[in-house]
């Protein structure tokens, strides 16, 4: 979609903000496991790409490259040991966007951007970002006023949009190639997880 290219010039921030733990998509297992069960709805025959690369290329070495200075980092420990998201807040237009760029130990699981402006994003706004997005697959038609979609490339890999508050870009690799990620989605990743605790409404209403 958009890409930014310069070099860091100082460490970014690795505690004490809860605003990135907030926006973080990846609390639990349980989300990664919901989000590869994402599908796509249409097949494009380019190779889909995020700032450039393909998502096999995507490595924690190369961000500051392709992305310039990283905003936050966040560690998840103690909560999933080896899960590690780069924050990075940029400006394009009158669009703010917020990319988080996941990895575990330092495998490549996920990219979002984030499109928001300084008001609700209205039609227009999103017919925007949608034909930017796009302009990169010409052999895709996506209905006008359609905002909510998702489609493969010929290794697998997917894109897919969210509608809500504001709009959402999604990449994601074919599968998770960590077996032991795997594993323990497999045994901790339960989609009805409690994201901010282990209490529940039940107990105290």
């Amino acid at each position: 979609m958009f890409s930014f290219f310069g070099k860091s010039k100082k460490k970014p921030p690795t505690k004490n903000s809860s605003f990135y733990y907030r926006e973080n998509l990846i609390q639990n297992y349980g989300d990664i496991k919901k989000i590869y069960t994402e599908t796509g709805g249409f097949k494009t025959s380019h190779p889909i790409q995020f700032q450039g690369k393909t998502l096999n290329k995507i490595t924690p070495d190369i961000l500051e490259s392709i992305m310039g200075d990283v905003s936050f980092i966040l560690d998840h420990e103690p909560d999933m040991p080896g899960h590690q998201v780069f924050f990075f807040r940029k400006n394009a237009d009158i669009f703010k966007l917020l990319i988080q760029v996941h990895f575990y130990k330092n495998t490549f699981i996920l990219a979002s951007t984030k499109v928001t402006t300084e008001a609700i994003l209205n039609e227009n706004q999103k017919k925007i970002i949608i034909s930017q997005l796009m302009k990169h697959y010409p052999d895709l038609e996506i209905p006008s006023g359609i905002f909510e979609f998702s489609f493969t490339d010929e290794n697998g890999d997917l894109v897919y949009t969210k509608d809500e508050v504001y709009l959402y870009l999604n990449y994601r690799p074919c599968e998770l190639k960590s077996k032991e990620l795997k594993q323990l989605i497999s045994d901790h990743g339960s989609t009805n997880q409690n994201k901010f605790g282990e209490e529940t409404l039940d107990k105290f209403i």
